[in-house]
């Protein structure tokens, strides 16, 4: 009976649908523009491409609009590039339609630069918003008149605020709550930016108002404003409104601040052409994926231009975070979080398997491994990885690229790296690969299965018994020199002047100097400890080096302890927070020269921890000619609740 009943309700829709004409191309058409214009992009996308399929919608204006609408949709799903190309190949033939397509081409050229925004490409989304704004009238102005405010807010040339007054002019006195708090915020930031502080601190308690005042209602817009108005309060020294505004953000007071969890978390370099210099620092906003890599990063505040204000937030594009520690971290402070930045004096430190590393990679290369895009973030190249080692198609040195990559990430734990680490191991033998690879591969085994420096050195004493990792020059000196150094609770081991002075004496270790200059610069600190002054000096003056050079080649000074200094202001308000510290390490062990290279919230904990700074002492070192033995360390201080 069942059964029937199925087969006669299948027969009636069949019969139903037969009855029913088909849909006609314009028809098509209308329903999949519904559908991109409700968000429901993925069906537009599949709807779109179902008339591209005719030959009537491949052309002409029927297939430019369809590109425009379309490529709209491939942006928000995440596929900007690919959107971005698409919009601009129907762009031209709508612009020559006339008024018909006006609104398309203005939502277009917004659409355009919303996305060059999100990628930090602030020149190409000032043309396209200005182009937006020629094509906008009344009160569709305030839309890209409030972008460009955005885009100009550190250009310093009056321009931001003239959009935003022309914004608030048009929005007039009869303007919702809403959109009279957007324009006064955005106004607020760009004189904040211009250093008019008491202008804009007026013009945020405005938009707060607007807002309805300080409410539990946390929406992600009333929470942008109370961030600047903290900000723009702390700036005029009323540090008691401050708190009490970043109390209402949130900021310090959750469980899992998406900070101290950080696989990849680094700051821009100081002194680069047009970039920030020492003294500059910035307030950047950004949203973390929940796959852990950053969605976008926006510059809220900076002490400089526009050129640095963009590199301090390309360098937060690039950090990244585990999934695993992405997820726990609620979805609304996922959204949007503000953290205080400044550049690092730090350089690219040298370490012990920098050489290996570049080895590896030069090999690879020549296997036609394709070389991994530096500005990739870390954890979006995790998914790729991930589909690499595992592919049918990928060769077999793409598929050990990947499993050397997810060996060595920061982003998995130890456990999970087992598979890579194996297959990595497979992988090289069957590539015949050069002993650098097999002894990267084994070394980044035994740090894996090796919590402490002595079950390490234990592994890699066993590894330099091996006569072909022995017999490598490269290989046998990084061995030796990760046995000999020096770790955070260990102190070197009885032999490591005899490990140390066989790197010294190998002469074929010319090509990757910086190892030897290593081994120098441990010999000569393991002298001035044993009261060997003569021998210590002539270490030193061996490697030929700046002080500055040395403390990039050297092995940074191991740190024997601090003392905690919680400020209480933050205790009575209940923050909690996170700063990473950058200072110089003395000779003697002392820090000096310190400041707060990041901070979590901002403007909280960076002068404790400053003081804090005063009190950390590490291990001494020999540097007879500079008091400093190694620039820019740098280390992470979590403020936590009792």
């Amino acid at each position: 009976m069942l059964a029937t009943m199925v087969t006669s309700g299948a027969l009636a829709l069949a019969m139903q649908a037969a009855s029913q004409p088909p849909q006609t191309l314009q028809q098509r058409f209308d329903a999949a523009s519904k559908a991109a214009a409700e968000g429901r992009c993925a069906e537009a996308i599949t709807a779109f491409e179902a008339v591209e399929a005719t030959p009537t919608g491949r052309r002409g204006i029927v297939g430019a609009a369809i590109n425009v609408r379309k490529g709209g949709c491939l942006i928000l799903r995440g596929e900007p590039e690919a959107g971005e190309a698409t919009i601009r190949k129907g762009l031209p033939v709508l612009e020559r339609a006339g008024d018909e397509f006006k609104g398309d081409v203005r939502a277009a050229y917004l659409q355009l630069a919303a996305s060059a925004r999100r990628r930090l490409d602030y020149a190409s989304a000032i043309t396209d918003a200005e182009r937006a704004l020629a094509l906008s009238e009344a009160l569709a102005r305030i839309q890209p008149l409030l972008m460009l405010a955005a885009l100009k807010r550190f250009d310093g040339d009056g321009a931001a605020e003239r959009h935003a007054f022309e914004a608030s002019s048009l929005a007039g006195p009869d303007a919702t709550p809403d959109l009279r708090a957007r324009i006064g915020t955005e106004h607020g930031r760009v004189l904040l930016n211009a250093g008019r502080t008491e202008e804009a601190y007026a013009e945020l308690r405005k938009s707060l108002t607007a807002q309805g005042g300080l409410t539990l209602r946390t929406t992600l817009s009333e929470v942008a404003t109370r961030g600047d108005l903290a900000l723009a309060a702390d700036m005029t020294g009323d540090r008691e409104a401050a708190r009490k505004y970043l109390a209402y953000t949130g900021a310090g007071r959750i469980s899992e601040a998406p900070f101290t969890s950080a696989a990849v978390f680094e700051a821009p370099p100081c002194g680069l052409p047009g970039g920030p210099t020492r003294d500059d620092h910035a307030i950047i906003e950004f949203g973390l994926h929940e796959k852990g890599w950053v969605a976008y990063a926006e510059p809220i505040y900076v002490t400089g231009g526009r050129s640095k204000a963009l590199a301090f937030a390309q360098a937060v594009l690039g950090w990244s975070w585990s999934a695993e520690s992405a997820s726990k971290v609620p979805a609304f402070y996922r959204a949007a979080t503000r953290i205080e930045l400044r550049c690092t004096e730090a350089g690219d430190r040298l370490s012990l398997l920098a050489p290996l590393n570049r080895a590896v990679a030069e090999w690879l290369e020549l296997q036609c491994a394709a070389p991994i895009d530096p500005l990739t973030p870390d954890a979006r190249l995790l998914l790729e990885m991930q589909r690499a080692i595992d592919s049918t198609t990928a060769t077999p040195s793409m598929r050990l690229q990947a499993a050397l990559w997810l060996a060595t990430s920061p982003l998995i734990d130890a456990k999970a790296s087992r598979g890579p680490i194996n297959a990595a191991e497979t992988l090289a033998r069957t590539l015949e690969a050069p002993v650098v690879v097999h002894a990267r591969i084994a070394i980044q085994r035994a740090i894996l299965e090796n919590d402490g420096a002595r079950g390490f050195r234990e592994a890699a004493r066993a590894l330099l018994a091996q006569p072909d990792y022995a017999g490598d020059p490269m290989t046998a000196a990084t061995l030796r020199l990760e046995t000999a150094r020096s770790r955070a609770r260990s102190k070197p081991p009885e032999d490591a002047a005899r490990l140390i002075d066989a790197v010294v004496a190998d002469d074929r270790l010319e090509p990757t100097r910086p190892l030897r200059i290593n081994a120098l610069l441990q010999r000569a600190d393991l002298a001035a400890g044993a009261g060997d002054v003569a021998k210590a000096q002539q270490s030193i003056a061996a490697t030929g080096l700046t002080a500055q050079q040395c403390a990039v080649i050297g092995v940074a000074p191991a740190a024997r302890g601090h003392a905690i200094s919680y400020p209480e202001e933050a205790i009575n308000m209940g923050f909690e927070g996170w700063v990473r510290l950058e200072f110089d390490v003395t000779a003697k062990g002392r820090a000096t020269n310190q400041r707060a290279l990041m901070a979590y919230p901002p403007r909280m904990f960076s002068a404790s921890a400053d003081e804090m700074a005063r009190a950390m002492w590490f291990s001494a070192s020999h540097r007879p000619d500079t008091e400093v033995a190694c620039s820019a360390t740098q280390q992470t201080i979590s403020f936590r609740m009792p």
